[in-house]
């Protein structure tokens, strides 16, 4: 059997050889990946605070408040952005989730205490959000420019507001806080 196409690399790509000879050669390779990896994890110094909470077998029940401490050691007072990070499955039924937030301050004072009907499909009807499968992951913004006056733990309490009971197919809920 004869082989019609057959393609070799330049010899001083993977010359491991010459590279004993040229010591430069080798650390360089051995750089270049730790240095991306180190430039990849750059891209995410704004965020202070990421945070997913299971949701018991898929199913938020009304009333059930998902809890998150948020611990902003940042100098005060800080100007943050707050989004809601929804993960849910592609059978979802509705087009919106109906949300109330509760935020308080590290002195245990209500500062914020807001409802929110926040899309969860397109005009279309299709899923909002990037999909994976039947799984689906969607940021809505529910602070945008809030001002946290002191530095501590702020606790945001978000419970559901819909007209069932039992809201199903909502399989994680997230809070992300960034700069």
């Amino acid at each position: 059997m004869k082989t019609i196409f057959r393609y070799k690399l330049p010899l001083y790509w993977f010359n491991l050889a010459g590279c004993r000879r040229q010591q430069g050669c080798c650390l360089i390779w051995l750089l270049m990946p730790m240095l991306a990896i180190l430039l990849l994890q750059g891209c995410h110094s704004g965020q202070l605070y990421k945070r997913y909470i299971a949701i018991p077998d898929g199913v938020w029940n009304r009333g059930d408040r998902i809890r998150f401490v948020a611990p902003i050691e940042a100098p005060v007072p800080e100007v943050v952005n707050v989004t809601l990070l929804v993960r849910y499955t592609d059978i979802y039924e509705y087009n919106n989730l109906q949300i109330t937030m509760h935020l308080t301050a590290p002195r245990k004072t209500l500062l914020e205490e807001k409802t929110f009907d926040l899309p969860m499909k397109l005009p279309g009807g299709e899923n909002a959000g990037k999909g994976l499968g039947d799984i689906w992951d969607i940021k809505l913004p529910l602070l945008q420019q809030y001002q946290l006056p002191e530095a501590g733990n702020y606790t945001f309490e978000i419970e559901h507001t819909m007209p069932a009971e039992e809201l199903p197919f909502i399989t994680e809920l997230g809070l992300l806080i960034e700069q």
